[in-house]
């Protein structure tokens, strides 16, 4: 299920049955956990566990995708790896990036790319105002190299915290160019 849902086939996932592994535990063929008591006395809804793993999936993936450092060259990596620790690799390369990679993010909108990738740990819209705390710059800001549809190449993203349309997430690799590099 979780590659079903995380939508990769890196790995085959064979299943595997109780009976497989001998235990002195009795297993019974057929158990479902009742959640009536818990909805009844809490009133809370609990959603079935498919629905809770595409969330859990969904999450990891965004958090995952949120710490992913980018390094514009060979001696902020260095920075980087020397400040937590890491031994320094000996052969580096870097490749400028042309394409925006399936199931990463990007809005349509200039400033708003800006302040994402000025990495801030708070950005909001008031008025049409984006306000931010990043302060990581320069900042590349890219433009889609190429003719796509919504639904089919691109979606809104699932979970944005912006109005429908502000924010999107790539269904396959898009092509990119470069288009400006801001040095506030």
């Amino acid at each position: 299920m979780i590659a079903k849902y995380n939508g990769t086939t890196a790995c085959k996932v064979q299943p595997c049955y109780s009976c497989d592994f001998p235990s002195p535990v009795k297993r019974p063929s057929y158990s479902v956990l009742d959640k009536s008591k818990i909805k009844s006395v809490f009133g809370v809804e609990v959603p079935y566990w498919t629905d809770s793993l595409k969330k859990c999936i969904n999450n990891l993936i965004n958090q995952t995708l949120k710490e992913i450092e980018i390094f514009e060259n060979v001696d902020e990596l260095h920075n980087w790896l020397k400040e937590n620790n890491y031994p320094l690799p000996k052969n580096i390369e870097i490749h400028e990036s042309t394409e925006l990679k399936e199931g990463f993010d990007f809005t349509p909108f200039k400033e708003l790319a800006i302040a994402f990738g000025s990495k801030p740990s708070h950005i909001s819209i008031n008025e049409g105002k984006v306000s931010h705390d990043g302060i990581k710059y320069p900042v590349y800001l890219y433009q889609i190299d190429e003719d796509i549809k919504l639904e089919k190449d691109f979606i809104n993203h699932p979970n944005s915290a912006f109005d429908k349309g502000m924010e999107f997430r790539s269904k396959r690799d898009l092509k990119l160019k470069l288009i400006d590099v801001i040095n506030e």
